[in-house]
């Protein structure tokens, strides 16, 4: 009887190491949920006056591991303003050579699985976006939010602002201001968003 039990228990324990294991262990990918995720940014042309822009065209996910890839669709760019649109296609996205815009980095999951269903942290997110050829470092300061057992929300607490130079994009923007006959368009443009993972 003792023979049969030693290995009976070696194996309930080995069982225990394994969910105990997969417990600890960080949480399966999550995917970005595009309908309910969104980019914006403003652009302000003589000094004064803000324009809204939408990129709602997202996708990507969190690998197990924390680490995270976001595509952006920039021929989904809206700004209300149908030549306007074409012109930003043309001349500063360049879509027909650079279609998407990333964003990449890691995040520490743990931290964000052990937040209670409906509770939030706020934190200093560093990150590479990649656009036009071009690759820089930014920081964003994001709230993360638990929302539910299989849902995680990012939302920018304030915008990041962007310098067009750094990503070689004043020629464009200078191109877009001759065609509609502006003084000035702002080169700093504050973008902000919100992506919801589901996994």
């Amino acid at each position: 009887m003792r023979t049969l039990l030693i290995p009976v228990l070696a194996s309930l324990s080995l069982v225990a190491a394994c969910s105990q294991a997969a417990d600890d262990a960080p949480a399966s990918d999550w995917s970005v949920n595009t309908e309910a995720s969104m980019l914006s940014f403003v652009s302000t042309k003589l000094g004064d006056i803000d324009e809204e822009h939408e990129i709602p065209g997202l996708s990507g996910e969190i690998a197990a591991d924390g680490a995270f890839s976001i595509e952006i669709a920039l021929d989904t760019h809206e700004s209300f303003i149908d030549i306007r649109n074409e012109r930003m296609a043309e001349h500063l996205f360049q879509t027909a050579q650079y279609p998407v815009a990333t964003a990449s980095g890691q995040l520490e999951m743990r931290q964000f699985m052990s937040l209670a269903l409906g509770a939030s942290r706020t934190i200093s997110l560093p990150f590479q976006l990649g656009m036009v050829g071009q690759s820089i470092e930014l920081r964003a300061q994001v709230e993360v939010m638990r929302v539910s057992e299989n849902l995680v929300r990012v939302t920018t607490v304030e915008p990041v602002t962007v310098e067009a130079a750094d990503l070689g994009l004043v020629d464009g923007i200078n191109t877009l201001r001759e065609l509609a006959g502006l003084d000035s368009i702002d080169t700093d443009v504050p973008v902000s968003f919100t992506l919801e993972f589901a996994r």
